[in-house]
């Protein structure tokens, strides 16, 4: 065009191959984002110029051979099966604005679907989009001892739509969750700097979380330099707001959980190491639990490949990632480290004592429950 060879399309195919054994595969529902740019003065195949929103060139458009528009005409689809064969199916569509001749990412579209081999799925009628907003602007660098000037740098990004993923399992139990993010600019790259999520419940049995009880949990991560010397790379992560969950059984009694989280950097990622959980529970009879002699029950993962302070693989019942063949940064062990303890007042003075303690296998790289004990003691007013 005008003597010049343009970029018409631009096809762009994802392909993942994770250290945690999950990969991206090839199936039906995969596509290349595809993006099509238009330009000014481009003619059709009878000679006429094609108007981009209604103008040309010469009635309001820009320079001859200057960058119009950017379409994402496919959006782009990828499939991902992690080390047990759970399916994820992310789809990104991203709108563009043109600055200074270039074609700059406005507003990025993701949705997740999801089919688990234990036949749990999501339901795409009732999930929701994320939708993260780019602004570009100006910065002022100072460069071998001069100030530059640059413009159409990327200056923020918003999420301007939270995402929602409804999923429900194979006897018809109803998980939703919702996740928010901020956004803070690293090194000219949008980077994630704190996610609130909360997830609600609605079971075939009747009980259901209370959704204007609920609190979100925060998580803020922090990015610098690693061990290795790389920059801008994930180092921290904090769980700055407990998330709260309040059960309804379907009869009014309610039950609260709270629950605090801490992380630990494995691989790049950040991997939940202890959660810690307190319920509170409050029954139409009169009887509620009280705080007095009640424990919190603490829940620790440690993961192959993770390291200690030193730099050196923690063990996992003796064994480590590179010489027992584990993919690193996938779930090893999951150890009850303080059992969870329970005093509930009968509504008369009369308190009963619970300790609950679990023991969890590794299954599908999910902490499953093998086995739970509870011992209970009671102390009544009457002296019995």
């Amino acid at each position: 065009m005008n003597g010049q060879a343009k970029v018409k399309t631009v096809t762009t195919g994802t392909s993942i191959d994770n250290l945690d054994g999950s990969r991206s595969v090839e199936t039906a529902e995969t596509k290349k984002s595809v993006v099509t740019y238009s330009y000014w003065g481009e003619k059709d195949e009878n000679g006429n110029e094609i108007p981009i929103d209604g103008k040309t060139s010469d009635t309001g458009g820009g320079k001859v051979g200057s960058l119009g528009k950017a379409v994402n005409t496919q959006a782009g689809v990828t499939v991902m099966k992690d080390f047990f064969e759970n399916v994820t199916i992310s789809t990104s569509k991203q709108n563009y604005d043109i600055i200074n001749g270039q074609a700059k990412v406005k507003t990025v579209s993701s949705g997740t679907k999801i089919v688990n081999v234990d036949g749990s799925k999501s339901v795409d009628s009732e999930s929701q989009d994320s939708v993260v907003t780019y602004t570009y602007g100006k910065r002022t660098e100072i460069r071998d001892g001069k100030k530059v000037r640059l413009n159409g740098v990327l200056t923020g990004a918003v999420q301007s739509q939270e995402g929602i993923t409804v999923v429900k399992d194979a006897f018809g139990n109803k998980t939703i969750s919702k996740t928010s993010q901020t956004y803070t600019i690293v090194l000219g790259q949008a980077k994630v700097e704190m996610v609130s999520s909360r997830t609600d419940v609605e079971n075939v049995d009747g009980s259901y979380s209370v959704k204007e009880d609920g609190v979100y949990s925060v998580v803020k991560y922090t990015y610098g330099v690693d061990a290795d010397g790389r920059v801008g790379v994930l180092i921290g992560a904090e769980n700055i707001a407990a998330g709260v969950s309040v059960m309804d059984d379907g009869f009014g009694n309610r039950t609260t959980s709270t629950t605090e989280q801490t992380y630990k950097i494995v691989n790049g990622q950040a991997k939940v190491k202890t959660v810690s959980t307190r319920t509170d529970i409050v029954n139409l009879d009169g009887s509620h639990s009280v705080a007095e002699g009640s424990a919190a029950s603490v829940l620790t993962y440690s993961y192959w490949g993770e390291k200690d302070e030193n730099g050196r693989e923690i063990l996992i019942d003796g064994k480590m990632s590179n010489r027992d063949n584990r993919r690193v940064g996938l779930l090893g062990k999951a150890l009850n480290t303080q059992s969870g303890v329970t005093v509930m007042d009968d509504g008369f003075g009369n308190r009963t004592t619970t300790k609950t303690t679990q023991e969890y296998d590794i299954k599908l790289g999910q902490a499953k429950v093998v086995s739970s004990k509870s011992e209970s003691s009671t102390v009544n007013l009457d002296g019995g």
